[in-house]
């Protein structure tokens, strides 16, 4: 009976697209405060970073583009998941002391919660720029954990429903895209 049911090996798996942005364009981003609204979204106490929506522009349109094209290209490859949108893209800044707790993004409260499929994060800080501040990932495997190369540029792509942590920025600023790609719930 098990037999002929589909599979797919993919879906506890990160992808990581390496220059997805080039250096240059990073540190555009970074250094052009015009890019990032000037509401400040929150700090909680799970997360305790400086977190901005992207303003919604023809300045930002590219960047848009671009995070929802590679998202695409993986979902069509590995995961294979319905998509139909993109949730305001968020600039986050870890100052000496930020982190991110362990969390999964299908929680909270509301509805679209449970639409979000998958967690795109942009690695915008050259790495050499801080010290600390590893997205690490809880494998459910004797409590593997999985530490993520954070190149300037690269971009890493993970379920939404997968434990993830930002641990604690000990020096300098780290700087990310989060963005996350929604669809209809899971069946």
């Amino acid at each position: 009976m098990f037999n002929s049911l589909i599979t797919n090996d993919n879906l506890q798996e990160r992808f990581i697209f390496k220059n997805a942005f080039t250096s240059e364009e990073c540190e555009e981003i970074i250094n052009n405060p015009d890019l990032k609204s000037e509401k400040f979204s929150g700090e909680y106490k799970e997360m305790m970073a400086r977190s901005y929506s992207l303003k919604k522009n023809r300045q930002t349109e590219w960047i848009t583009e671009r995070i929802m094209n590679i998202i695409n290209q993986a979902n069509q490859l590995y995961y294979n998941f319905k998509i139909s949108s993109l949730e305001n893209i968020q600039f986050i800044e870890y100052l000496e002391n930020s982190f991110y707790n362990w969390h999964i993004d299908l929680s909270g409260v509301g509805s679209r919660y449970w639409t979000r499929k998958i967690n795109a994060v942009v690695f915008l800080s050259n790495p050499k720029d801080y010290e600390g501040g590893q997205l690490r990932f809880n494998l459910n495997e004797q409590n593997a954990i999985q530490e993520i190369e954070q190149e300037q540029g690269s971009m890493v792509l993970f379920p939404s429903y997968q434990p993830h942590i930002v641990e604690k920025i000990t020096k300098g600023r780290r700087y990310t895209f989060s963005a996350i790609a929604h669809g209809d719930s899971f069946r």
